[in-house]
């Protein structure tokens, strides 16, 4: 499936539960936090897969919808170079991004222990500012090869972007609660190479000089553990 068709059937799902009133009856409040691991594959980028754990608080309105809160720490990994006319430059990096995430999850009536979340959710970077890291190969003026690390801070401009996901669940109930393991997929236009895509080094732009953008939205896979007491 496309990825613009993938987009039009996760929002044509939140419409679909927002349109039913069943969804919005009043019910008893629950609340519960959930873990999710998984990956993030940008079609694009210099090294395509990226890896995250994440957390997030949700206050069930009913039973069909919550608020979510929480965050996510985002690995990757650059390990690329380019050159100018005056030196070469080496990037080699772990790139730790921290996003913050607020957004709204959907949940379907079970049917033997099984169901349907859909999750929309805002990211945005709650400390703007990140490192780059390179090293830079150069001649001097006196014709001797010289190297040099460059290490500058970077404004991220928050990076915003959105993460929308939908999971096939099993929800397990036990005396104190309900344990829900969940399975799925989504579509994020998250870029996890923000950094070194505003930065600027010896007045050169890297986003000009290096691929630091997925070429289109990227595809995201997950597996969230999740609960709350009854």
């Amino acid at each position: 499936m496309k990825y613009k068709q993938t987009k039009r059937a996760i929002l044509a799902l939140v419409l679909l539960f927002l349109a039913c009133p069943q969804f919005l009856s009043a019910q008893t409040k629950k609340h519960g936090f959930e873990g999710e691991g998984g990956l993030l594959y940008s079609k694009g980028l210099e090294t395509e897969i990226s890896f995250y754990l994440g957390g997030k608080y949700n206050y069930w309105l009913n039973d069909y919808v919550a608020l979510s809160g929480g965050g996510m720490v985002i690995h990757s990994y650059l390990d690329t170079y380019f050159s100018t006319s005056k030196a070469t430059y080496d990037v080699e990096d772990h790139i730790i991004n921290l996003a913050g995430s607020v957004g709204v999850k959907l949940s379907t009536p079970t049917v033997k222990g099984f169901g349907v979340e859909a999750d929309a959710a805002f990211l945005f970077d709650p400390i703007p500012f990140n490192a780059v890291v390179m090293e830079k190969r150069y001649y001097s003026l006196h014709g001797d090869y010289r190297e040099r690390d460059k290490t500058k801070m970077v404004f991220t401009q928050f990076n915003p972007s959105y993460h929308l996901q939908v999971g096939l669940f099993y929800e397990k109930k036990q005396q104190t609660g309900v344990l829900r393991f969940t399975l799925g997929a989504g579509l994020t236009n998250y870029n996890p190479y923000q950094p070194y895509y505003r930065a600027k080094i010896d007045g050169v732009r890297l986003k000009d000089e290096l691929t630091l953008r997925p070429d289109r939205q990227s595809l995201s896979i997950f597996f969230r553990v999740s609960g709350f007491a009854l």
